[in-house]
């Protein structure tokens, strides 16, 4: 086929046919192939809501969360020394749907829709924490590393809706454990930055405490 000649017929085609067009390749696609080249258009379209149904988003992660927790995504196969690359069909959509749930979650956040935004990232937050451990996605090797996700955004906008809305004690409690894994990850999200840049005096000083109470080790990075 020659793609010249294919794309100067397109170019001549009305919008409707080039969007039945297009659902017709995106139901002949794979997961990962819809995610080269649909991920962009739907990222750049979360980040630019200016009002957002916060129930339609939190009705979506609790959908997720369940389905994620009963298997839905879960689909293993006989590993071998010529396949140990692949990932199934379903792994491929568990991310791209936790990567943009995520992106979501964190637009809550900027539109200050603050609680939705804690009861998301947890639920999230749960299933990137669990996925080495329980069925819900399989791989030869699984990881936080697999979601392409902006993990440091999304942390940065759970402390601030956190910050906006927990009490000094409560807001501790949450950040005390993402210090420490950050701590035990080279400090790569700079959630201490992070939690100086939302927290109020109070907040900072309960956390300051407890940091020096426990000997848990933080960076302050200078940029």
């Amino acid at each position: 086929m020659n793609e010249e000649e294919l794309f100067n017929i397109l170019s001549k085609k009305k919008k409707e046919t080039l969007l039945q067009l297009l659902k017709s390749a995106y139901s002949e696609m794979k997961s990962n192939q819809r995610a080269l080249l649909f991920d962009h258009i739907m990222y750049e379209a979360v980040r630019t809501k200016k009002t957002m149904n916060e129930k339609k988003t939190l009705d979506e992660v609790n959908e997720f969360y369940k389905q994620s927790l009963a298997g839905h995504y879960y689909a293993p196969f006989m590993i071998n020394s010529q396949n140990f690359m692949d990932t199934p069909e379903e792994t491929d959509e568990w991310c791209t749907k936790i990567r943009l749930l995520l992106e979501e979650t964190s637009q809550l956040t900027a539109l200050s829709k603050h609680k939705t935004a804690i009861e998301c990232f947890e639920k999230l937050f749960e299933l990137l924490d669990r996925i080495g451990d329980d069925e819900i996605i399989f791989g030869d090797e699984v990881g936080t590393w697999m979601i392409g996700a902006d993990e440091e955004k999304a942390i940065k906008s759970y402390v601030i809706s956190l910050a906006k809305t927990t009490a000094a004690k409560k807001f501790v409690d949450k950040m005390i454990p993402l210090l420490k894994c950050d701590s035990h990850h080279s400090f790569i999200n700079k959630v201490y930055d992070k939690i100086e840049a939302s927290a109020n005096k109070e907040q900072k000083a309960v956390l300051d405490s407890i940091i020096k109470e426990q000997g848990i080790k933080i960076n302050r990075h200078t940029s």
